[in-house]
């Protein structure tokens, strides 16, 4: 008898977003691409409840990479006019923008289960608490964090552009201040940091000549 391989759901998603990775960036075939993008996230929905820093991080990358794989893809098609094809990628930005503010919203508000019973002993307690609530973060989750807001700065930007070309100056300036600002508090390399600081200065150089 052969060997049977059993995947996770996490290997699967991995599998299904290389597979959308390699039609996307090395064979532009970008109808393919959003398909294995598209079943990517199905994947995600099975992975998880509650939303991780890993599962939010995925969703972000997942969501904006399908935006500009579709922005690819209409500009291959002359059915859609130079207008609908910025708005039809704007809706993946804005579910990968909404899924970002979700996790981060959701992390905001849970509770530290200890909390209500340490608040009860008294006030002086309050250092030990903040200790022990740090402690409890995993650096894992912190290295995850600081890929999500990483993957949300580059999303940012893009959709900062995606916003260019629809002439909605204000809200492309805000998108990539945002922008800069997750970047600046993310695991994105220096170099890479310094290229999308360099791009967005350019942009708003361009902005204001115009």
């Amino acid at each position: 008898m052969g060997l049977v391989c059993v995947l996770s759901d996490s290997d699967v998603f991995q599998v299904a977003f290389g597979i959308a990775r390699i039609y996307d960036e090395q064979l532009e075939d970008f109808t393919t691409a959003t398909a294995y993008y598209l079943e990517s996230l199905e994947v995600l929905k099975a992975i998880a409840v509650d939303s991780t820093a890993w599962d939010a991080c995925m969703r972000v990358t997942t969501l904006g990479a399908l935006a500009l794989c579709f922005e690819k893809t209409c500009a291959k098609r002359v059915a859609l006019s130079a207008r609908e094809q910025p708005k039809k990628a704007e809706q993946y930005f804005e579910q990968a923008i909404a899924a970002y503010e979700a996790h981060c919203d959701q992390s905001a508000a849970s509770p530290d289960p200890e909390s209500d019973d340490e608040d009860e002993e008294g006030e002086g307690e309050d250092e030990d608490e903040e200790v022990v609530e740090y402690e409890d973060v995993s650096e894992s989750e912190i290295a995850f964090l600081a890929d999500l807001n990483s993957a949300a700065a580059i999303l940012f930007y893009h959709y900062g552009g995606n916003l260019l070309d629809q002439e909605r100056w204000e809200g492309a300036r805000d998108a990539m201040e945002h922008a800069l600002t997750l970047a600046e508090n993310s695991s994105m390399a220096p170099e890479e940091l310094d290229d999308l600081q360099q791009s967005i200065h350019d942009i708003w150089l361009e902005m204001e000549t115009e």
